[in-house]
């Protein structure tokens, strides 16, 4: 079984993912063309699709930890099958060439 998850923890994780995706878009901003095309726009993607991966991960701790209510966790459960949506939405229109 997993180890328990504190309640601040779970509260931390994305507000240094929102920290870390702003960031990440003001550094390719900032680049110009740069960061949309040649190796930028790889690295751009892979970093993109790495917090989105840890976005996922996070929501997946938060279902965990919801396990005392039934609701919450069902509620849980479907925002996380939306947000793989729209991961592997993003990871098919990802075009990497």
């Amino acid at each position: 079984m997993m180890s328990a998850t504190s309640a601040e923890s779970l509260r931390r994780m994305p507000a240094l993912l929102l920290l870390l995706m702003t960031i990440l878009q003001l550094a390719a901003w900032m680049s110009g063309p740069a960061a949309v095309s040649g190796p930028g726009k790889t690295w751009l993607g892979l970093a993109e699709m790495a917090l989105m991966l840890a976005l996922a991960w996070n929501g997946w701790r938060i279902r965990d930890h919801l396990q005392i209510s039934p609701p919450l966790r069902r509620i849980a459960s479907l925002t996380l099958a939306s947000l793989a949506v729209c991961l592997l939405g993003d990871l098919v229109n990802r075009n990497f060439g």
